[in-house]
Parts: C-alpha cells; sequence; structure tokens
C-alpha cells in the first residue's frame, strides 16, 4: 500500500476488535485506543460509549450513542498519523462504532487501514449489518482486510467457532505487523488450519479465497508463509509453482517468521463486485436513489409525561 505515516494508532471497535487492538499493541510496541458500549472490553484510555440504561442495545442505537463521544475519538485519532482499525462486523457494537471511526479519520485527514471479521453464514441475524457496517467501513478506508469467518469454516467443517476465531485472530495478528505489505482498496485474508503441512496450508488457504471471492473478481495476491525461513527450500518452490498456477502468475511468495507451526497466509486483491456486497440487502439500489446521512440516528428520549387515561 501507499507510505504509511507515524505514529500509527491500534484502534479496537466493539469487544472482539479491543481485543484484537490490545494484543496487537502489546506485540508491535504500538498506541491502542480500545471503544465499546461494554466496559469490561475497555483498558485504561478507553472510550465507553453510553447506551443509557438500555439492555442489549442494537447496532444502529450503539451507532447513535457513539456520536456523543465522538469528540474523544477525534481527539485520539488526530495525534496520529496512521489508525489500523480492528472490528468484528458480526457483534453489535463493532458494527457501529468501525464506520464511525473510519468516517473521522477521513474528515481528519488521516489514512486507515480496517481490519473487518464478518459473521458466520449461519448467523443469519448478523449478516445484514454487517454488509452495511463494512460498506461504510470500505469508502473510508484506505486499505480494508476481510477476514472471512464463513470461508475458513467452510474449509474446515471439522473445526468449532471457536477454533476458528482463534486461527483468524492469529493470522489477523500476523498482517498487523506487515502493515507495508497490504494492498490498497479491499482485499481478503485467507489462512489454514494448524498442523498441516504448508502445502496442504497452501490449499486450505486457497480453498477458502474461492468462497470468498468471484470468480475472476481477484487481483494480485501475496503469500506470506509463517515460519517459512525454517522451511525446506524444495517445498518453498513448490508453493511457489501452486500459486503461479492457480493464481496465473499474479502472486508472490514472502517468508516471514512465525510462532508455532508453520502456514500460509493469502492477502488477496478483490476487483468489482464482491459476495460480500449481497450481506446488505439494499445494496442493489443505485446510491444516486438512496437517502442517506453521515449523522447517526439515535432514538430520543421525550420523556413525554402523559396522564394515565382510565
Amino acid at each position: 500500500m501507499s507510505e504509511m505515516r507515524g505514529p500509527v494508532l491500534l484502534v479496537g471497535a466493539g469487544g472482539a476488535g479491543s481485543r484484537l487492538a490490545s494484543r496487537a499493541g502489546g506485540i508491535l510496541g504500538l498506541d491502542t485506543l480500545q471503544i465499546s458500549s461494554d466496559p469490561d472490553d475497555l483498558g485504561p484510555g478507553g472510550v465507553l460509549v453510553p447506551t443509557r440504561g438500555v439492555i442489549n442495545p442494537s447496532s444502529r442505537y450503539i451507532r447513535g450513542c457513539t456520536d456523543s463521544v465522538s469528540g474523544g475519538i477525534t481527539e485520539r485519532i488526530s495525534g496520529c498519523g496512521t489508525a489500523v482499525i480492528f472490528a468484528n462486523l458480526a457483534g453489535r457494537s463493532g458494527s457501529a462504532i468501525a464506520p464511525l471511526v473510519s468516517r473521522i479519520c477521513r474528515q481528519l485527514g488521516r489514512p486507515a487501514v480496517s481490519f473487518a471479521m464478518m459473521p458466520f453464514g449461519f448467523e443469519k441475524d448478523r449478516i445484514a449489518n454487517s454488509g452495511t457496517a463494512l460498506k461504510r467501513l470500505r469508502e473510508d478506508s484506505g486499505c480494508t482486510i476481510v477476514i472471512d469467518n464463513d470461508a475458513f469454516l467452510g474449509a474446515n467443517p471439522g473445526m468449532s467457532p471457536a477454533e476458528c476465531h482463534g486461527m483468524t485472530d492469529s493470522a489477523v495478528l500476523y498482517m498487523a505487523g506487515s502493515l507495508g505489505s497490504l494492498p490498497e482498496g479491499t482485499a481478503v485474508a485467507s489462512t489454514s488450519r494448524d498442523g498441516v503441512n504448508l502445502e496442504e496450508s497452501f490449499r486450505d488457504a486457497f480453498k477458502a479465497l474461492c468462497t470468498s471471492a468471484q470468480p475472476g473478481g481477484t487481483g494480485g495476491s501475496v503469500l506470506h508463509v509463517l515460519g517459512g525461513r525454517d522451511a525446506p527450500v524444495g517445498v518453498l518452490g513448490a508453493i511457489s509453482g501452486l500459486a503461479d498456477g492457480v493464481l496465473d502468475g499474479r502472486g508472490s511468495v514472502g517468508l516471514a517468521s512465525g510462532e508455532g507451526r508453520s502456514r500460509v497466509v493469502m492477502v488477496t486483491e478483490l476487483q468489482g463486485a464482491t459476495r460480500f456486497d449481497s450481506y446488505d440487502p439494499l445494496d442493489a439500489i443505485p446510491r444516486s436513489d438512496t437517502i442517506d446521512w453521515d449523522e447517526p440516528e439515535c432514538s430520543i428520549d421525550c420523556e413525554l409525561k402523559l396522564p394515565h387515561l382510565e
């Protein structure tokens, strides 16, 4: 991607995003900002979104409440050169807060890199919100990396959702430390489970990519071989050959040291329409025919004092 400016601020939106930002900050030694509607998600200096006593608030309600603390968020982001946003768009807080953070970055002229985790296919009630949030996030981010949990689970049906989250979280943490190699625009990340050889890891990652991307809808791809510095040269050559064959020569292989067992993490550019566009049921309507606004809506507490009528 284009040159990044420092200092870099890691911004976690919602519970899962805040935890990832905290872990990445500890690994990379970078400042973090956690934003959530749940105080248990926040560390020192975090921003609590007040939900005003509403139990189990909706994503739209949290989005409206976030606007009341936007001043504190703006102050923190204005002091950074680049913001890296982590958000689980399957969650209510993540899908509500992350697009507002990216909008603030755009207004301040700060480059934003976003990591967006999408829901599993069986989470039907979360798909529409995640699609709407992703569309807004992509519009205001210079680079958006999509982590498609449903594709990972489809490529590894024997895994539990918790195991799948653990696999994708480790891939996100690695990519957060490799920001200079990420493409501009929208890309999808794919990886494999642990405990397989590197060639099988590449096949699993490519299988997940085929689930996420539409035929002919991909651009260049970068293959990060974690632990690859200790892998046999012949194996690395075989992976490079496989990548050239299935990606029509648009893939490049990079070696990286990593903890744990070796595996492949692919980052592939998406071009044109994507699978995630269909997540938002209103996306088929042309933008020129819709009414939208930057200021989020929120329920208004009118405090009407009406007498009891008996």
